[in-house]
């Protein structure tokens, strides 16, 4: 569920005839993103690039099998599913999130 106060600060940033033209191109390509999804998860196999996955297990859109699929291609992924989060994690969890990014980030980059 999108929190009200959310909502009423992002609608105004989405409705513009160029957001608007973007979004429904988005929607137009969902068939070509998921034709594009096995060279993806190839990339992510054969790479093995360091990854962070925050994840809000309330996700409407992204259930949180969602989150544990990336762990079939990236076993060593660090997932940390951030209990009462839904699809706007780091907009509502962003307390919690931004110290696992620093200290992921300070590990990755040392």
């Amino acid at each position: 569920r999108v929190p009200p106060d959310l909502w009423k600060l992002h609608w105004p940033l989405m409705d513009t005839p160029v957001r608007r033209a973007l979004s429904v191109g988005l929607m137009e390509k969902l068939k070509a993103n998921l034709d594009w999804f096995p060279r993806y998860q190839g990339y992510l196999r054969e790479q093995r690039p360091p990854a962070l996955i925050l994840w809000g297990p309330k996700d409407e859109y992204m259930p949180e099998p969602a989150a544990r699929a990336y762990l079939r291609d990236l076993p060593e992924a660090e997932l940390h599913l951030l209990n009462d989060a839904g699809h706007w994690l780091l907009e509502t969890h962003f307390e919690v999130a931004l110290p696992l990014v620093r200290r992921f980030l300070g590990e990755v980059l040392h």
